[in-house]
């Protein structure tokens, strides 16, 4: 694949996913889930009620019943986590390979007075994917994590710059059919009784050379 365009400028980066994809994903798996096994536990529940209850049905659907029940209480996390501060990221320069120095510009907008501790960090990670019998199955293996910022001050938190260098014996991001190289920047807020602030955005990092 051609290299992408040269940026030696700024860049705005975009999450991976948003709050509000993220909600929408958990409530169809829940409404998939739940709508399967309500065939089953409408047939349970006529036993009970004709007193000839199934107990073997009764005891296999235990563990389906209590996943059906976590896929609810995670779309109400989902839900709560939708009125979380939202960040904005900036990097300099846009194009970036092994070795360079990476500028980084946030700000953050909403209730960031409810965030007791920041965290940004810079990780590179390897996720194959690869077949089990009829199932396909993607492992993820972490290669390298740095700590970009660690902030508990509020001013610093709605906006500020941190730089952080790419290392220069790494790889570079990668995608094949079955193995990718990811570079991402994970923002983690801390919020005491809510979910906490979560959010990644994607990194392009060239191999040496490929930069023009």
């Amino acid at each position: 694949l051609p290299a992408p365009p040269r940026v030696t400028g700024p860049l705005h980066l975009k999450t991976k996913s948003s709050a509000g994809a993220k909600l929408a994903g958990m409530i169809f798996a829940a409404l998939f889930w739940n709508g399967i096994l309500s065939v089953f536990v409408v047939q349970v529940v006529s036993g009970f009620q004709h007193r000839s209850p199934e107990w073997f049905l009764v005891l296999f659907l235990i563990p389906f019943v209590l996943i059906g029940l976590g896929l609810i209480v995670a779309v109400f996390y989902f839900l709560l986590a939708l009125f979380n501060p939202r960040p904005s990221l900036t990097i300099t320069p846009g194009t970036l390979m092994p070795g360079d120095v990476l500028q980084i510009r946030w700000t953050l907008s909403g209730a960031v007075q409810r965030i007791l501790r920041m965290k940004i960090d810079l990780e590179g990670h390897e996720e194959c994917t690869y077949r089990r019998g009829t199932n396909t199955a993607t492992d993820t293996s972490v290669f390298h994590s740095s700590p970009i910022a660690d902030i508990q001050d509020l001013r610093q938190m709605t906006i500020g710059q941190a730089q952080i260098q790419i290392p220069a014996d790494t790889m570079h991001s990668f995608a094949a059919d079955n193995n990718k190289i990811i570079w991402t920047i994970r923002i983690k807020g801390e919020i005491p009784k809510w979910p906490d602030m979560k959010d990644e955005f994607e990194l392009t990092v060239l191999p040496l050379g490929k930069r023009a």
